[in-house]
């Protein structure tokens, strides 16, 4: 590990060579930062943010097909929540509503009730549709999807090492801090560090996702 990189910044390899460059040119814990980086990734991949929003999921039903696992795309199994579903009928949209897995199983019964779906449940990795398709409908899914670590160290455009950088620089350099270099002063600075990197990272995602206004709830 040198510094400066010989890597491209926005890449796996610039971050692991700028830790060890903060740690104080600590080549001794190559190992240790490539599994704090990835341990980093992996506790911030249930948290939604900006760029972990899609709609840009499609999928097609199949005749007489009620459930739908990674074995029919392998989003599915990769999907943290939904936002909305649609089903495209001709040239119009329509919304498939979300239904609690157990009003599906009623609804269902013996799964003779079949034509275009327009209520659908998620129930252990499984998208689950009623009516049971009687027909070819291609879905829309928007959702907060899982957004890999980047596979190599050369790898360009991953969002953990742009848009998310300082948030992994430091939850890593905090992982390191206790776990390896025993650096009390460092992880309680890297515990601000990741609070900061959090909150801004969080308050990007709600300035481009919320609409600014609150919606009043009914009672």
């Amino acid at each position: 590990m040198t510094w400066p990189s010989t890597f491209a910044p926005g890449t796996q390899g610039y971050m692991k060579d700028k830790i060890a460059d903060q740690l104080g040119q600590r080549a001794d814990l190559a190992t240790q930062i490539a599994e704090a980086i990835t341990n980093a990734i992996t506790f911030y991949q249930p948290h939604r943010f900006i760029f972990s929003e899609t709609r840009d999921i499609s999928l097609n039903t199949a005749v007489s097909q009620e459930f739908y696992s990674s074995t029919d795309d392998p989003l599915i199994g990769t999907l943290f929540a939904f936002d909305y579903i649609t089903v495209t009928i001709g040239t119009a949209k329509f919304d498939v509503q979300r239904y609690q897995p157990e009003q599906i199983e009623l609804l269902t019964q013996t799964g003779t009730q079949k034509g275009q779906p327009y209520a659908f449940s998620y129930y252990n990795y499984q998208l689950r549709f009623y009516p049971v398709p009687d027909n070819i409908y291609p879905l829309t899914i928007a959702a907060h999807q899982l957004i890999p670590a980047p596979a190599a160290d050369n790898t360009t455009g991953n969002n953990w090492m742009t848009d998310a950088e300082n948030l992994i620089v430091s939850r890593a350099k905090y992982q390191l801090a206790i776990h390896w270099t025993k650096n009390q002063a460092m992880a309680e600075l890297m515990t601000a560090a990741v609070t900061e990197a959090y909150d801004e990272l969080a308050a990007r995602t709600n300035r481009l996702a919320g609409t600014g206004y609150f919606t009043p709830t009914q009672f």
